[in-house]
């Protein structure tokens, strides 16, 4: 990495040059070390195949909390065992409920992955697991009509606010707190959903040359309100 610090100093980032901070800027944040002007990519061969996930469960779930808690004790239970090849978000709003997730291998691999957490989980009305290239499935993913957008993509303003916390292994959310998330998404005065992201396995599994700090995090919940214009921000 080059970088431009407080001074006005351009410096050289590497193992060997400026360690210190070579260590804090991979995985530290606060973006308060410099200007990043320059960095070097390590890319990663990815298979041949890869497979994308898909499950939805009905609306009704989202009024039975006896379905969301199992919802939940499964993601808590199963996902910190879950296949290092395997990435799991789970995303909860006031009318439903889903899963998405991408798994490194063919289909018949990702199905056997995840049979464990298949059979914790409440029974999904939608299961869709598909074969496909990684190109492929970041297209899918990314919910892009178009799969070239996703090489070139087109931005449009958006007005949101986000605030994210980190749930440790060990513990996961009591049902009180689910309770608390549902009553919270329930009564959002716009449009606003909770998105958890499965950590355990790789992400955990870091090299202690970075700094990434989470290596005990079971899961990263974002709580997300989405509105269209200046006129909503206010109530929103």
């Amino acid at each position: 990495m080059e970088m431009v610090d407080a001074n006005g100093n351009l410096l050289q980032v590497d193992s060997t040059l400026n360690s210190d901070l070579f260590f804090a800027l991979r995985g530290a944040g606060g973006g308060s070390y410099g200007i990043i002007t320059y960095f070097v990519f390590r890319i990663y061969r990815t298979p041949p195949q890869v497979t994308s996930m898909k499950l939805e469960f009905d609306s009704a779930n989202m009024t039975n909390m006896n379905q969301v808690y199992k919802l939940f004790h499964a993601f808590n239970e199963v996902g910190p065992s879950l296949d290092d090849g395997i990435a799991l978000k789970m995303k909860l709003d006031k009318r439903s409920s889903s899963i998405t997730g991408l798994y490194l291998g063919p289909r018949t691999e990702a199905l056997n992955a995840m049979k464990e957490f298949l059979s914790k989980a409440p029974d999904p009305s939608l299961l869709e697991f598909d074969q496909q290239t990684f190109f492929e499935a970041v297209a899918t993913l990314s919910k892009s009509p178009d799969k070239y957008e996703v090489v070139n993509p087109v931005h449009h303003p958006n007005f949101f606010k986000a605030k994210s916390f980190i749930v440790n292994k060990g513990k996961g959310l009591t049902n009180r707190a689910i309770d608390s998330l549902v009553n919270f998404l329930n009564n959002a005065t716009c449009e606003t959903f909770a998105s958890l992201d499965l950590y355990g396995g790789a992400v955990n599994n870091y090299d202690s040359s970075s700094s990434f700090i989470h290596r005990d995090a079971l899961y990263c919940i974002q709580m997300e309100s989405d509105w269209t214009g200046n006129e909503q921000t206010t109530g929103c």
